[in-house]
């Protein structure tokens, strides 16, 4: 189901600026989930977005 979508994703790495930025886009009727990707597969690290999708 969610392959079939567009999904856009924007890179927020602080946290509060990423619920901002959620609440802002549910506001105006997008579809909304937050992710986390590893850069790299040994990587302890982690590059979170907002993705987003509006029908």
């Amino acid at each position: 189901m969610d392959e079939a979508k567009q999904w856009h994703k924007i890179k927020v790495m602080k946290e509060e600026d990423r619920a901002a930025m959620a609440q802002i886009l549910v506001k105006e009727g997008y579809e909304v989930r937050q992710r986390r990707y590893k850069e790299t597969e040994k990587s302890r690290a982690y590059t979170y977005y907002i993705e987003y999708f509006k029908e």
